[in-house]
């Protein structure tokens, strides 16, 4: 396995070590994976980008960039280029003096310049013969972000390190930012850190991603793993629309797991690990597993009035109340029969789709 970027041990503290941005972080990133940081404000994602970047040192630990460590190694001299946030254009200059800069802090010959240039603008779908006199107040919101991006892969870095890039666009143009940041970087088999707060954009861009909170790396693995097994109720909670509440495992048989909730409430779970060792449990349920129906439907079926109905689009968000003491969010994406506030249904699902995490 080819080690593009590692980090061993990575501790940072601020204002005179009274605050811990990074804790003891040990990540590594494959040659051509797409590697994001995900967690939400002042967790140490964005440090920890400007750690290997250079832009900062860490108190202690080693960075590594295809095998050397580069801990003491200045910014300007390591083999990573940084896309901001606010993507740092220079306004007085054109498109083709944007992305050429670089190369000439490195002394690049003009003509190899101009050919990199236009070549790189090419793959990030700019047109140099249209874009490349064009000025950054003359260009979109998504122009601005290729021409940014052209700018980093002009230098053919190890490493392209992204820091919440897409933040400012509208939801539109960011979704569609985002599929095509991700096919530029799979065709020209780039090695990426992408760091953000946004789950969705995480899932899409994402061929491995770390959850890091106070920080601390919590769990790592692909989207689907990470989704599908949060090791902890802040994990499960952060991604997605989810359920949690407390449960005690009353039975066990085989892999089936009867679970008592609030007011004698029982359910059924299927686990296929090694049980909880602990007999109380938090139960995850995400939102959009829940069916609601008027008749039984699966093994687990409750009765439940909906306290809300909410519209958005290509979904309905629904409030439903089971008693006084629980109440769980459901989301309907295939419209069949809709609730309204006060109808009175059954929620269902599947033993499959409970996910124990021990209290």
């Amino acid at each position: 396995m080819d080690i593009a970027v590692e980090t061993r041990n990575i501790t940072k503290r601020f204002e005179k070590g009274r605050v811990v941005a990074l804790d003891n972080v040990s990540i590594y990133v494959k040659k051509g994976e797409i590697f994001t940081l995900l967690g939400p404000s002042g967790s140490g994602k964005s440090t920890l980008l400007r750690i290997i970047d250079g832009l900062e040192e860490p108190d202690s630990g080693d960075v590594f960039i295809d095998g050397k460590c580069v801990t003491h190694v200045p910014a300007h001299k390591r083999d990573v280029c940084m896309v901001f946030q606010r993507l740092a254009l220079f306004p007085h200059k054109n498109v083709f003096e944007n992305v050429a800069f670089g190369l000439k802090m490195h002394k690049i010959d003009k003509n190899e310049i101009k050919k990199r240039v236009e070549e790189t603008l090419w793959k990030v779908e700019l047109n140099p013969e249209i874009y490349a006199l064009r000025f950054p107040h003359q260009l979109s919101g998504g122009e601005m972000q290729r021409v940014a991006l052209a700018r980093a892969l002009v230098l053919r870095p190890a490493v392209i390190l992204f820091d919440e890039p897409l933040s400012s666009l509208d939801k539109r143009l960011r979704d569609k930012m985002r599929v095509e940041l991700k096919q530029i970087l799979k065709r020209f088999n780039l090695t990426a850190i992408y760091v953000t707060h946004d789950q969705e954009e995480a899932f899409v861009l994402s061929d491995r991603m770390a959850i890091i909170n106070k920080g601390k790396i919590l769990q790592e693995g692909t989207p689907r793993e990470l989704y599908e097994k949060p090791q902890s109720s802040f994990i499960a909670n952060f991604l997605g629309d989810t359920n949690i509440f407390k449960g005690v495992i009353k039975q066990m048989k085989g892999n089936l797991v009867i679970i008592e909730l609030q007011d004698g409430i029982c359910i059924t779970a299927n686990y296929t690990e090694t049980p909880p060792i602990s007999r109380d449990v938090l139960v995850s349920l995400k939102a959009e597993k829940i069916v609601l129906s008027d008749r039984p439907l699966f093994e687990n079926h409750l009765e439940a009035t909906v306290k809300e109905a909410i519209f958005v689009g290509e979904k309905i968000i629904y409030v439903v109340e089971l008693n006084k003491e629980l109440t769980l969010k459901v989301i309907e994406k295939n419209f069949g029969k809709t609730w309204r506030k006060g109808d009175r249904v059954l929620v269902n699902w599947l033993p499959d789709d409970i996910i124990l995490i021990p209290e």
